[in-house]
């Protein structure tokens, strides 16, 4: 069961828009896409669904949490990205 993941959880996504433009966007995991092999991600900055293949993992991490450190007004990023990564 390697393969199934945690819904709601953090992640954050390769996005080849441009030259410099950010290259990875912030979401929260929703789904598998039906018929398309990659993870259905809704992206908070943009506030749109994506299908995408290249994601990154923080499953430590849910959507409650990323809301609660908003409204907080904490620091923009205290996810340590180095512990719990699996590119897929």
């Amino acid at each position: 069961m390697l393969g199934l993941r945690r819904f709601g959880c953090l992640v954050f996504i390769h996005s080849d828009e441009g030259k410099l433009n950010p290259r990875e966007k912030r979401g929260i995991f929703t789904g598998y896409p039906e018929g398309v092999k990659g993870f259905r991600v809704w992206l908070l900055e943009d506030q749109r669904c994506m299908i995408s293949r290249n994601v990154v993992f923080k499953e430590k991490v849910m959507y409650k949490d990323v809301i609660a450190q908003e409204k907080s007004g904490m620091s923009s990023n205290p996810f340590d990205l180095s512990t719990d990564e699996c590119a897929c």
